[in-house]
């Protein structure tokens, strides 16, 4: 039998995220978990030393936010995320993903949300058709993956990309078929995207049933809320809670925070809204990152039925003349709140066919063209079937307002009822910078920020860990898996930018993913050895 590899890590300023003050010491790991902690150990005890003095060593961070399912099978190094320090990513969020899905559904899905993954038809060869099937495909890349099931794909399974009344009891039944599964497989849970379609269709009752079975199972009810209806901006968040009175089940609401010009300037009322459902026997955690603009899929704006039946129907109503008039009338409101109509500036991060728009101002693509704005996007969403998305800007928010709602969001990520999630969507020319800088941009944050250390790494570890009952990460002590990541606290930074977006982190000295190196001094060494991250049954 051969001996396990085994690396010290010496004189470190140990951060074990439990949010107790750091101290310094040795950590030594055999094998993928962490032996020991404290020393001074001989370095006769190793095959590999690494000498940590004036470094933080901390448990790698978990994003709990990631669009990377697809990415893992086509590029499973994840550098961008090793760069920031990231060990593990929990992907099948917004309610966008495609387990379990057979061949014909898979295509279909696959082609619709190209804007978000892109459509590479050499995907197909690889198992979607069960939770299992897709743990053992993502096995082994450089970071480790947990998995959410994700609403649209089980609405998919059940009931096709369709909305009809008399498949309801069907449709309940199946997606309830496959909670079990997912749960059985390890999966943290399920996640809705309720301004996506099909997510979009479900009604109250629907969500109710989920949570509900998700509660039977212990598992997470991650929630993208809806759009909210036109006046009433508080309805989207007042749908999900009461899914958690009803419910009592974790729920966990992805990316919110506070807008403008509803409550920015005033984080206290829905922290307040939040305590007190909570107070009143709901469970919920929220999550926002810190970027005030978003990104995701133009086809997005686009109203209910126009994209019922899916790819293909979608483009065929497109390129109907009555229906696009009516299309073009009914999506003004969502084309307004997604920062598309609003005279606020975003760029195109892919179109495809059109390798030329990527990164450029919609506004500009919109003179070269010569079209008004309505007819450019549904014109793209044609050529590019479905393949595009676009990359909001902040660099032309008002000052004032953009300073008051980032103070929000830091106000909100300081309260326990808020995590960080990076919402990281690896796809296209130009994505947003938050893909390769929101954990960097944390740290400097943190620092910039006087915010305890040993806060935000608990903040970035053990609290995503505990939350999601991912119990063998998330903190230093013996026995747990061997994530850990070693950096400078005085000099690690984001550089992604909405100018440069693609320019990876800086600061990290060593990423060990399951107690081998797989980044040392900014540069991934190629290491592929994280896992699949169960979720622990309590």
């Amino acid at each position: 039998m051969s001996k396990e590899y085994s690396l010290l890590i010496k004189n470190g300023r140990i951060i074990d995220g439990n949010n107790k003050p750091a101290f310094s010491g040795d950590i030594l790991v055999k094998g993928d978990k962490i032996a020991q902690i404290g020393g001074p150990f001989s370095e006769e005890l190793a095959d590999c030393v690494i000498e940590a003095a004036g470094h933080v060593v901390s448990p790698g961070l978990i994003d709990p936010h990631s669009h990377a399912d697809l990415d893992l099978l086509k590029n499973p190094r994840q550098d961008f995320d090793l760069c920031q320090g990231v060990t593990t990513e929990v992907v099948g969020l917004c309610g966008l993903g495609f387990v379990p899905l057979e061949k014909e559904r898979l295509d279909e899905n696959m082609k619709y949300s190209a804007g978000l993954f892109g459509y590479d038809p050499a995907l197909l060869e690889h198992d979607f058709s069960s939770f299992e099937g897709y743990m053992k495909e993502v096995e082994g890349a450089g970071i480790n993956v947990a998995v959410a099931a994700t609403h649209n794909a089980a609405r998919i399974a059940a009931s096709g990309f369709y909305n009809r009344d008399e498949d309801k009891e069907h449709r309940l039944s199946v997606m309830g078929e496959i909670i079990d599964e997912a749960m059985a497989a390890g999966c943290v849970g399920m996640s809705t995207g309720l301004s996506y379609y099909p997510c979009t269709y479900a009604d109250f009752d629907e969500l109710v049933y989920l949570a509900k079975k998700l509660k039977e199972h212990d598992g997470t009810f991650l929630t993208h809320i809806r759009y909210p209806k036109q006046g009433e901006p508080g309805s989207a968040i007042d749908e999900i809670i009461r899914v958690g009175q009803e419910s009592k089940a974790r729920i966990h609401i992805l990316h919110y925070r506070t807008k403008y010009p509803y409550d920015y300037g005033h984080p206290e009322l829905l922290l307040d809204k939040m305590t007190k459902a909570n107070e009143n026997g709901c469970d919920f955690t929220l999550e926002t990152l810190p970027y005030l603009s978003g990104s995701t899929f133009i086809h997005a704006i686009l109203p209910g039925w126009a994209v019922e039946g899916g790819f293909e129907k979608t483009l065929e109503n497109l390129k109907n003349p009555t229906l696009r008039a009516r299309i073009i009338e009914e999506m003004q409101y969502l084309l307004g709140i997604t920062a598309m109509g609003n005279g606020k500036p975003p760029r195109f991060g892919h179109v495809g066919g059109h390798p030329e728009y990527s990164g450029k101002f919609i506004r500009d693509v919109q003179a070269l063209r010569g079209q008004d704005l309505n007819e450019m996007l549904l014109d793209l969403l044609v050529e590019s079937e479905l393949d595009i998305n676009y990359v909001g800007n902040e660099a032309e928010e008002d000052p004032e307002i953009a300073r008051i709602l980032m103070s929000d969001t830091m106000t909100m990520l300081q309260s326990p009822l808020y995590l960080c999630g990076g919402d990281a969507m690896p796809y296209g020319e130009y994505p947003h910078p938050r893909t390769y800088g929101c954990y960097a941009k944390m740290l400097r944050l943190s620092r910039e920020m006087e915010i305890p250390l040993e806060f935000m790494i608990a903040k970035l570890t053990s609290c995503v860990a505990d939350r999601f009952h991912l119990d063998s990460i998330g903190r230093l002590e013996p026995g747990k898996r061997a994530d850990i990541i070693i950096f400078d606290p005085d000099t690690v930074t984001d550089r992604a930018t909405f100018e440069d977006p693609t320019a990876t982190a800086k600061g990290m000295s060593f990423v060990i993913v399951g107690g081998k190196v797989a980044l040392k001094d900014d540069q991934p060494t190629g290491v592929l050895n994280g896992t699949v991250i169960r979720k622990t049954n309590r």
